[in-house]
């Protein structure tokens, strides 16, 4: 499959939500991930909010010829007061908190389309996120599963620093990881 890959600013992100939602749904709506239409209405909803934040930085991959989105990663700068951080760092020890949860670059979603997966394209928006990103270190969530998310993350040297989290609103345990980058 022939992709281009192409950033988007955050003022392009309300045009793209729709196709972004649909490789969300496509990607997450099947085992091992199981999400519901619950859940990406709530991405939905929280898209133009992270958008807005410090550091953002949103990547999607295309098909080449026709166009249509196959999948996307995005990010932006993780600090006190961010839905995410308010409810990671309760759970985690104190010098964790400091050392990787406080300006740092979070990658909060990464989906690609089934059709997609397994051809190096989920590598590829990791890389091209991440490339030129002005922080030290980097953290994410990712369902506390053998998923081919964990073991891309892994083979790109991303740590595991807590384990088997159980999130406030969230149906299944996550973990956190993070890179030094």
């Amino acid at each position: 499959m022939s992709v281009i890959v192409r950033s988007l600013a955050s003022q392009e992100v309300e045009a793209a939500r729709d196709r972004l939602v649909a490789v969300y749904r496509d990607a997450f709506g099947t085992p091992p991930y199981s999400k519901g239409e619950d859940e990406v209405a709530g991405f939905s909803r929280f898209l133009p909010e992270h958008a807005g934040r410090k550091g953002f930085r949103l990547v999607v991959t295309k098909d080449r010829g026709s166009g249509e989105f196959l999948g996307f990663a995005y990010g932006h700068e993780n600090a006190p007061g961010q839905g995410w951080h308010e409810a990671v760092a309760p759970l985690a020890p104190p010098q964790l908190v400091a050392a990787w949860l406080v300006g740092s670059f979070r990658l909060a979603e990464m989906a690609l389309m089934t059709k997609a997966q397994g051809q190096g394209i989920g590598g590829l928006l990791h890389d091209c996120l991440l490339a030129g990103v002005p922080y030290q270190k980097g953290v994410l969530s990712t369902m506390a599963a053998e998923t081919n998310a964990y073991r891309l993350y892994r083979k790109r040297a991303w740590q595991v620093l807590l384990d088997n989290l159980l999130i406030p609103g969230l149906r299944r345990p996550y973990r956190v990881m993070g890179l030094e980058l």
